[in-house]
């Protein structure tokens, strides 16, 4: 039979929602922007992981809407720099020149 998947709220006990899309843990994991959607993780193909996240094009929720560069944007790089707070900045690189590119 098939797998079903229960969805939690974020204080649910078990819950796996974190408050920000990147974390600490993402530095140097390879990312895939492509069609407003972003891919993580750690291999060097495509995509290199599942979906992380998608910009909102509307720009209600982040700031980031069809003005925006990100939302026609295609790239593959690194994460190279994560900041954990409320309008932190996430930089990607070029995979080829982390983690000079990183600071």
């Amino acid at each position: 039979g098939a797998a079903t998947v229960e969805m939690r709220t974020p204080c649910e006990k078990g819950s796996r929602w974190q408050a920000f899309a990147f974390g600490l843990e993402d530095l140097g994991k390879y990312a895939l922007v492509e069609d407003g959607k972003v891919f993580v993780g750690p291999m060097r193909r495509i995509p290199p992981g599942p979906l992380r996240t998608e910009l909102d094009r509307r720009g209600a929720a982040n700031g980031v809407g069809d003005f925006s560069p990100w939302v026609g944007a295609q790239f593959f790089g690194k994460v190279c720099r994560v900041e954990e707070f409320l309008a932190g900045e996430v930089k990607f690189c070029n995979y080829t020149k982390f983690p000079e590119a990183s600071s």
